[in-house]
C-alpha cells in the first residue's frame, strides 16, 4: 500500500507530546538450545542510560534559556510511564528471551549553527528532550535448534520530539544544511495520517509489511502513534494560496538577485559615480561661464547643464 506524502508545517507551539515508533530490522542467529519456542518468556532487563550533556555547559550566554526544560528528574518518571505501558501490552507475550531498553537524555545543541539546521527548534522553540528504546530478539525453531530473528523488534518512545516520522525539506541549491521554509516555517514530508481517535494520532509508512517479508534487514516499515497534551493537530497543511503567495515572492527575490548580478557585472561605473561626474561637470561650466571661456554665456549656461543631465541619466539607463 503506498502512502500518500504532502507538504506539512509544524504549528508553532510548545506541546509536549509522545512518539512511539515500530521499525522493523534485523538477522539471524542461531543457538544450541533445545527448540521450545512457547516457553521462552523475555526477561526485562534496563541498560545503562545514555546522556548528552550539550547546552550551557557548550555555549554559555544568552542560548542557555533554551534549556530550560531540560529536567532529567522530571523526565524520568514520563519514561517509566512508558516502560510500564510497554511492559502492559506485551504482557503474555512468548518467544523472546529478553526485552532490553535503555532511557536517552538529550539536552540539545544551543550553537548558532546547529540551531541554525534544527527543524524542531524552528517549529517548536524547544531542543531538549528524551527517549527510551526497546530491543527484543523473537526466538523460531530451525529443525531442532532455536534461533533468533531481529525483527519486528524495535521500538522506540520519544518525548518532545519526532524523529523518522517527519521529514524536512532541503533546498539544497541554496543551502543543504538549514531547513527549507514558507513564510518563516520549516516544511516537512509525512505519511499521510491513516486515523485519529481524541489526541492519539496514528501513521503508518509506507504500509503494512508484505506476508513475504521474512528477514527485515533490509526493510523499514514504521508504525507510529502520537500522543498530543492539545486538542491542536502537531502538523497542519499549507493552504495553496499561501503556498503560491511565497513561490510568487521568491521568484521576486530571484529576480531582483539575478538583475543585481547582470547590473554589478556589466555597469562600469556604480550610479553615484555618475552623479559625482556631473555635480563636477556642472561646476565646471559654472566656472568656465563666469571666467568667459570661449563658447560659454550666460545665455547658453542653463542648456549645456541640461544637456549634462540627460547625458548622464543615459550613461545610467546603458
Amino acid at each position: 500500500m503506498d502512502s500518500r506524502l504532502s507538504l506539512w508545517k509544524s504549528r508553532r507551539i510548545k506541546c509536549l507530546f509522545a512518539s512511539f515508533f515500530f521499525s522493523t530490522w534485523g538477522s539471524i542467529s542461531y543457538s544450541q538450545s533445545p527448540c521450545n519456542v512457547s516457553e521462552l518468556v523475555p526477561v526485562w532487563s534496563r541498560l545503562e542510560d545514555s546522556r548528552n550533556f550539550y547546552g550551557p555547559h557548550y555555549e554559555p550566554g544568552p542560548m542557555k534559556y533554551l534549556n530550560a526544560s531540560y529536567d532529567q528528574k522530571k523526565m524520568t518518571p514520563n519514561l517509566n510511564v512508558g516502560v510500564e505501558w510497554m511492559k502492559g501490552y506485551f504482557e503474555g507475550v512468548r518467544g523472546s528471551k529478553a526485552v532490553e531498553y535503555y532511557f536517552r537524555y538529550e539536552k540539545g545543541f544551543t550553537h548558532d549553527e546547529m540551531l541554525r539546521t534544527d527543524e524542531w527548534f524552528h517549529s517548536t522553540g524547544i531542543i531538549s528532550y528524551s527517549t527510551v528504546k526497546f530491543i527484543s530478539s523473537y526466538g523460531h525453531c530451525s529443525g531442532s535448534r532455536m534461533g533468533q530473528l531481529d525483527g519486528p523488534s524495535y521500538v522506540e518512545i520519544f518525548l518532545n520530539r519526532f524523529n523518522q516520522l517527519a521529514q524536512p525539506f532541503f533546498d539544497f541549491e541554496t543551502d543543504p544544511l538549514e531547513p527549507y521554509k514558507i513564510n518563516g516555517k520549516p516544511v516537512f514530508k509525512i505519511p499521510t495520517l491513516t486515523k485519529r481517535q481524541g489526541r492519539v494520532d496514528y501513521y503508518q509508512y509506507p504500509g503494512p509489511a508484505p506476508d513475504y517479508v521474512v528477514n527485515y534487514s533490509k526493510w523499514d516499515f514504521l508504525d507510529a502513534f502520537l500522543i498530543r497534551n492539545s486538542d491542536k493537530p502537531l502538523f497542519i497543511p499549507f493552504t495553496r494560496k499561501e503556498f503560491l503567495e511565497f513561490k510568487l515572492t521568491e521568484l521576486e527575490q530571484v529576480y531582483q538577485k539575478q538583475r543585481q548580478a547582470i547590473v554589478e557585472r556589466t555597469q562600469v561605473h556604480p550610479p553615484e559615480e555618475f552623479d559625482r561626474e556631473l555635480e563636477e561637470r556642472i561646476q565646471e561650466i559654472k566656472k568656465l561661464t563666469a571666467e568667459g571661456a570661449w563658447g560659454y554665456s550666460k545665455e547658453n549656461m542653463e542648456n549645456r547643464i541640461r544637456l549634462a543631465e540627460e547625458n548622464t541619466t543615459l550613461k545610467k539607463k546603458e
